[in-house]
């Protein structure tokens, strides 16, 4: 089952998956809930929507949903975040940023996560897409908005795909 839902613009604090020499880290959670201890980090930010342990996954200037199975996905342009009523006091070491809004489509992963994330890449990718009457916006940004429920190698893992959509006829016609 899908959502639609008109999201307004995305006011967010969070990381950038790159260290001191720009190379993205090679295990990035145990990076994130370690040395960079994120969760009190994200605690700190006095207006922020989401729960505490809840955050989003934004993978910012791509053309199609991510690979999420992949190693890969996570090392260009991966940001973790939280969203902000309002931009303003940002803990040492993490950055402010707004994405435009748009119109998503949103999917649930369930079970583990990395089948979780390979089922539902198939079904967007496989039948919604191709059958909806909207394709893939690049000027929305991909986001995993991670839940309660979202821990590593959990079958009880949940998460809700963002993906920014257009109307196909909004598109030129590849030529």
């Amino acid at each position: 089952m899908v959502e639609l839902r008109d999201l307004p613009e995305l006011h967010v604090i969070g990381w950038t998956n790159v260290n001191a020499s720009g190379e993205p880290y090679p295990n990035l959670w145990e990076f994130v809930f370690g040395e960079l201890d994120i969760d009190a980090k994200f605690d700190s930010i006095p207006s922020k929507v989401q729960d505490s342990g809840c955050y989003l996954g934004l993978f910012q200037n791509r053309t199609s949903v991510p690979r999420l199975w992949e190693q890969a996905a996570w090392d260009h342009e991966f940001f973790l975040a939280v969203e902000v009523k309002q931009l303003g006091c940002i803990p040492e070491g993490l950055v402010q940023k707004t994405f435009p809004a748009s119109t998503y489509a949103i999917f649930t992963a369930n079970g583990v996560p990395h089948s979780a994330f390979q089922a539902t890449w198939n079904h967007i990718h496989n039948e919604w897409l191709p059958h909806s009457e909207y394709n893939f916006n690049p000027d929305g940004v991909f986001f995993i908005q991670y839940t309660e429920n979202s821990g590593p190698d959990d079958e009880r893992f949940e998460a809700h795909l963002c993906v920014p959509i257009a109307k196909k006829q909004d598109f030129p016609k590849a030529r």
